[in-house]
């Protein structure tokens, strides 16, 4: 299990969940062949919440903007 962080550069929307990452192969193979990987992530918990990202400022800061709009 592990905490994850989703963006969308396309829409500038994200998400943060929990997950669980399960190997179903891991691609072995031999020097210079072609290998294929299978990984699924698998939801824990509660539905994932949208999380709203900040260039420069932490999550427990706040921007002047912000202030006094709570």
């Amino acid at each position: 299990m592990t905490n994850y962080l989703y963006f969308n550069i396309l829409n500038g929307k994200s998400e943060k969940g929990k997950v669980s990452i399960i190997v179903n192969s891991d691609g072995s193979g031999n020097a210079g062949e072609s290998s294929a990987v299978d990984i699924e992530f698998k939801k824990i918990g509660s539905n994932p919440t949208e999380y709203t990202y900040l260039a420069g400022v932490t999550q427990t800061e706040k921007i002047p903007e912000q202030a006094g709009n709570e």
